[in-house]
């Protein structure tokens, strides 16, 4: 469980390389001060119930419609990101109802978010350099971590929760250890356009993707550069681990999806192959996510058309299609290799149903229940 007195430390601005400064030009007595906001417990939620409604990897940008999907640790509720209104809906996955709806600042335009390992605090972080904590039992802003002194991409938790990493146009990640509520590395991240970010399932490495068409393997413990993967064209802003580990796939939005495999040779180190082993086109594409038995993959963009892929084979399985609005963010189901989640620009979430091809749910994320 998360403290007020383990957060308080967190809450302070690092210098521009090193931990000794405030960023911004406050100064470091400011910057331990809690927001008047947390520290008068500030309402920041309405509570509602009926109707359905966020895990990790980074966007770029405050996408309108549902810009992220986020599954609790304990995959019981997932949680539904948007920027236009600044809204975080928390879903119970068995009901489909929405538990609570969280009003974020709405200054910050979220672009991502992640449970911590208790389940209990969600993190989100936007475009004013700011990672908020929120209470989700409480309903509450408990506490913002500050130490980028420049807008904030992207967030991933490290599987066991013992770090979180923050990346922003400050050209630099950052690592808090969130046990103790403190900023314990700053690395730089290689770009101020990283646009996504992840750990390995083992916790191991971290995957960066943004500002060029390469992909970054770093080591989790000490930010050494492990292995640069490129690919052709545009710039990569996705990149996803499968859950096995042996894949590796990076997004480009022109269109296509490159994968690469793990080298036997080289797997204790987490490297792939430098050779993509599959390459697949998939329109516009925005998101991708990997089947809990990494034996298959789906996809999705701008022209609204979920696609399932073989991983064997390369080969596409079905599409699937609720009408025109681009798909922003997807995700399977914990432990599911049939059942998925997509986040439309409309503001719509939609479950599918892979094998029989239909809608479980439809849920307007941006409408009150009723």
């Amino acid at each position: 469980m998360l403290s007020r007195s383990v957060f308080r430390t967190a809450v302070w601005c690092a210098s521009v390389w090193w931990l000794t400064a405030c960023g911004g030009g406050a100064s470091s007595n400011d910057s331990m001060t809690l927001p008047m906001e947390a520290q008068a417990g500030a309402r920041a939620l309405s509570v509602t119930s009926g109707g359905p409604t966020l895990s990790d990897a980074g966007v770029t940008s405050a996408m309108p419609g549902v810009s992220r999907l986020a599954l609790a640790p304990q995959g019981q509720t997932v949680v539904a990101l948007s920027a236009w209104p600044a809204e975080a809906s928390v879903i119970d996955l068995a009901t489909h109802r929405t538990l609570r709806r969280l009003r974020l600042l709405p200054h910050s335009l979220p672009v991502g978010a992640t449970f911590l390992s208790n389940g209990t605090h969600l993190v989100v972080v936007g475009r004013d350099s700011v990672a908020q904590v929120w209470n989700l039992a409480q309903g509450t802003l408990d506490f913002q971590l500050r130490g980028h002194a420049q807008p904030l991409r992207a967030l991933a938790s490290h599987p066991q929760g013992s770090r979180l990493a923050t990346v922003g146009d400050d050209s630099r990640l950052l690592v808090w250890d969130t046990t103790q509520g403190r900023l314990v590395s700053v690395w730089p991240s290689g770009s101020e356009r990283v646009a996504s970010l992840a750990y390995s399932a083992d916790g191991r490495r971290l995957v960066l993707a943004g500002g060029s068409s390469q992909v970054r393997i770093l080591d989790a413990q000490d930010g050494r550069l492990i292995q640069l993967l490129s690919t052709f064209g545009s710039e990569v802003t996705l990149a996803v681990l499968s859950p096995d580990g042996r894949w590796l796939a990076g997004v480009q939005p022109a269109g296509r999806v490159t994968l690469w495999s793990q080298d036997p040779q080289a797997s204790q180190k987490g490297q792939f192959l430098p050779t993509p082993a599959l390459q697949f086109l998939s329109p516009g594409v925005r998101a991708l996510a990997f089947s809990a038995d990494s034996r298959s993959a789906i996809s999705g963009g701008d022209d609204g058309v979920l696609r399932w892929w073989d991983l064997a084979s390369g080969r596409l399985l079905r599409t699937y299609s609720d009408g025109t609005s681009p798909i922003n963010v997807l995700t399977f189901a914990p432990q599911s290799d049939r059942t998925v989640m997509t986040g439309l620009q409309d503001h719509r979430i939609v479950f599918w149903d892979l094998i029989t091809g239909e809608k479980e749910v439809t849920f307007h994320a941006a409408a009150p229940d009723r």
